[in-house]
Parts: structure tokens; sequence; C-alpha cells
């Protein structure tokens, strides 16, 4: 079995597309870790890492060290008539499925309490682990953490209108004083956003354009203060500079965000066609394990309605596949014993049994998924680099004129 894993993890407090490069970044420094890319479009982390050199709880952490986080599924299982000795017995088996965090079992309410990392474990996963240990469990309640799907873009948007609201103000004659609430509110408000991710990146060493965006807009606010100390009325050029320095970088960010989520929308669209489990036959019984956890020994069955999880050779059955999402044929194809199929593709109708590739990671969506996140990453850094360099100038231009002698 491959030492090598690889997981999808939901994120939270994605703010921008500073902050996903931010933890690819962070995971990419992690021991143990050979990938990761961060689609900011649908706020998961796509991670390969090596089992025996890390798990999942340090990448968490690593997440959680680059300012984001990631969210929890809640998975309760009812159960009847356990012993103490049992009820830890049960335990220790929750615990060793791949993705639980921490199990509890209460036997007085007669409920296994299962927190798991938000990386697509099903329930279903639970129920055989159980069911095989000699467990007879049945699904309660489940709460799924959810991901930040793309509302780090609307938060982002939000907090640029809010700086343009709070700027326009600033335009008008009014009270230097009345002009210093506004360039105030600007900057715990919509400002604090660089804030919070510069003293992040200072903390964790990871130096970014936001410590830039931060050392300006605080440098600016000062010179707002010192120039209604200095005279009663202020200098208005500090204080159109003080809006400036928030609202614009806060455009360009969103631009730079809108621009990524269009980028990986496509490739969100076709990770989401690869089933994350399979059911496999172990002995007289059908098991649903993880797909990264796939053999090439193992017999997969197909049912329809069912994606095909992986490539491989059609073993005995006769299935009706749509290939549209692989190859972009529309056209339905028979397949029989001795025909390849392809994951991703759905069954449409028949059943049969599947016996993987020897290179189970290598699918042909798997190399589709992998050259459009090449292409991503492209464009990824091509956005990073005209945002940053864009970012550098405008900040000096604004200090500069906020600053500059009349």
């Amino acid at each position: 079995m491959n030492d090598m894993i690889d997981i999808n993890i939901r994120l939270t407090r994605l703010d921008c597309a500073a902050c996903a490069l931010r933890i690819d970044r962070a995971l990419s420094e992690l021991h143990g870790v050979q990938s990761a890319s961060t689609n900011y479009a649908a706020a998961e982390a796509s991670v390969q890492y090596e089992e025996t050199l890390t798990d999942i709880s340090q990448i968490a952490a690593a997440i959680r060290k680059a300012g984001c986080d990631t969210p929890m599924d809640q998975v309760e299982l009812i159960f009847a008539g356990l012993s103490p000795e049992k009820a830890e017995t049960l335990r220790d088996v929750l615990l060793n499925v791949f993705g639980v965090s921490d199990a509890a079992v209460d036997l007085e309410m007669g409920i296994a309490s299962v927190c798991m990392w938000a990386i697509g474990v099903e329930e279903s996963t639970l129920l055989s682990a159980c069911r095989d240990a000699g467990f007879s469990v049945e699904i309660g309640k489940v709460i799924r953490g959810q991901a930040d799907t793309a509302p780090g873009q609307i938060t982002l948007l939000r907090k640029t209108f809010l700086a343009l609201f709070l700027g326009l103000p600033l335009l008008w004659d009014l009270p230097a004083w009345v002009r210093l609430v506004f360039v105030t509110l600007l900057v715990i408000g919509p400002g604090r956003l660089f804030l919070r991710s510069a003293w992040v990146e200072v903390k964790n060493r990871l130096w970014d354009c936001d410590i830039l965006i931060a050392g300006c807009v605080l440098l600016i606010y000062s010179g707002c203060v010192g120039s209604l100390i200095a005279t009663a009325n202020g200098s208005r050029k500090a204080f159109l500079c003080g809006g400036l320095i928030v609202f614009l970088p806060l455009l360009i960010r969103s631009l730079e965000a809108t621009l990524l989520i269009r980028a990986e929308a496509p490739l969100g669209k076709l990770r989401m066609l690869l089933p994350k489990t399979a059911s496999v036959e172990r002995g007289p019984e059908i098991r649903e394990i993880p797909v990264s956890a796939l053999q090439a020994q193992d017999i997969i069955t197909l049912q329809p309605g069912e994606r095909i999880p992986v490539d491989g050779v059609l073993l005995e059955g006769a299935c009706t596949v749509d290939e549209s999402a692989v190859s972009g044929d529309s056209d339905l194809k028979e397949k029989y014993p001795g025909d390849p199929l392809f994951g991703g593709s759905l069954n449409r109708a028949g059943s049969g049994k599947l016996r993987p590739h020897e290179g189970i990671e290598a699918s042909a969506l798997g190399e589709r998924i992998q050259e459009l996140q090449d292409q991503v990453d492209k464009k990824r850094s091509v956005y990073k680099r005209v945002s940053s360099l864009g970012l550098i100038l405008l900040c000096l231009s604004v200090t500069a004129i906020a600053f500059w002698p009349k």
C-alpha cells in the first residue's frame, strides 16, 4: 500500500486570494507534505502527504498557523447494550478510521459521538468499520462543518463597497475631526483585513504585500492624526490618502479574487466527479472504503447511477457507461468483461465488478485534473505577481502623496 495520502480538506476564514497562497506556503513547508494546492473558489486545500511523516492534525495546525481554519464534521452513532469494555473497544475502532479526530462513547445515552476532519469521510465508512468489528450501530445526527465556498470573495466585495461608502465623505468639505472619524472607521473596519493578515505574516515569518499595506495604512493614519494636532483643519490631502490606501488595495484584491475564482471553477467541478469512496469485496462482504485506500488486488462492485471511482478493467457483468466527463464523447458506451473503464465516468445502467489498474492514482480524469491544476497554478502565479506589483506601486505612491509637501 502506498504511503502517500491525498486529501481535500475544507477551509474557513479564507478571506482573500492571498490567504490561499499563504496556506500553500505553510503546507509546503510542513515535513512530509509532497504537494499542496488551495482552491480559493471551492474553499478547500488539496494535500498529498506521506502518512509516516505527518498527519491531518499537523496539516490542520499549519492551516491555522497561516491564519485560516478547517471545520469539523460531527456524527452520532446509536447503539444498545454495550458493556464498559465493549464501549472502549468501540471507541478504539472509531479512532482507527481514517479521518476521525476524536470519539466518545456515552453508555447511558447509547450514543457514540465522532469528530472527523473535514476531508469528506462518509458515514457509511464508520458503519462498515463498526460492523466489521461486530458492533450493531445506526447513524444518528450528522453535522457537517461547512467550508467558506466563495463567501471569502463576497466578504471581500462587502469590505470594498464599505470602504467606498466610508471614503466618499472625505471628498466633501467637512470638519477635520469628522474626516478623522471616517478614516478611523475605514482603518478599524475594512482596513482590519490587512492589519490582521499582516500580523499573521509577521508572527509566522510569512512575508507578503499585506505587511506593506498595513504599514502604509498605519503611517498615513498617523499622518492624519498628526496633521489634526498640528493645525485645526488638518491636512485634507492626508485624509483623502487615508481613504485611498484602504479602498484601492481592497479593490485590487477583489479583482484578483474574481479572476482566480473564474479560473478555479472548472477544476472544482472536475474534482466533484471523482468519488471519495468505493464499494469493495472483502471476503463475503461488501465494504465501502476511501478511494485512497484501494489496492490493485481489490475488486470494486459497480451499481447503476454510481460514478466509477478509478480506472480499471470490467471483470464481470455488463454496464452502460457515460464517459462524457472524461472523454467529451456524449454517446453512451456498452461495456463488457475485458473492456476498460475510466474513473469519473457514470454507470447509467447495469452492474459489474471492476479491477483497478496498477497505477490507481493515475486515472485519465486524474491526469486531466492535474493538467488543469497546472494551468490554474500558472494563472495564480501571474495574478499574484501583477497584484503584488500593483499593490507595491500603489502603496508607495499614495504614501508619498500623503506626505509630499504642498
